[in-house]
């Protein structure tokens, strides 16, 4: 147990010579009776993630979001691009302080519709929805089978 509470010192040492932001500072200093490392780590990653970097990062990963467009000659298969989609839409939302600022369902499937225009299979399965929806007034709720049934 010494051995780690020591650990736990030289990473405050550490923290104190290497942190250079004014906040970061603040934060380092508010742990200096407890030392307690772990909670500083998290505190440096928020405020990172509040810093104006952290806002640029959440800017360029928006930008990405709305203008990517999937081709299988760059990203592979359908399937690879939409999990890499939700971990991108995943780690955008996770870094917004505000829950009014994630991206709600319907914003993330109009993003990744438009990620997929240039796929003629998928606007057929885009247009029937639109059908749908004019004829009948409510969405689809697509699944697999479903829309396998369609081909």
């Amino acid at each position: 147990m010494d051995e780690l509470i020591r650990m736990n010192h030289w990473f405050y040492a550490v923290f104190q010579k290497t942190v250079q932001t004014t906040n970061g500072k603040v934060i380092v200093k508010s742990h200096f009776h407890d030392s307690d490392c772990f909670a500083i780590l998290v505190e440096l990653v928020k405020d990172a993630h509040l810093s104006v970097a952290g806002s640029l990062d959440h800017v360029e990963t928006l930008k990405w979001l709305t203008s990517v467009q999937y081709s299988p000659e760059e990203q592979g298969s359908a399937v690879d691009f939409i999990v890499k989609f939700d971990t991108v839409v995943t780690r955008y939302n996770d870094g917004q302080g505000d829950s009014s600022d994630r991206l709600t369902d319907g914003i993330q499937k109009l993003f990744l519709q438009r990620a997929f225009t240039g796929v003629p299979t998928l606007n057929d399965i885009s247009a029937r929805e639109h059908e749908r929806v004019c004829r009948e007034g409510h969405h689809a709720s697509f699944t697999y089978d479903g829309t396998r049934r369609c081909y």
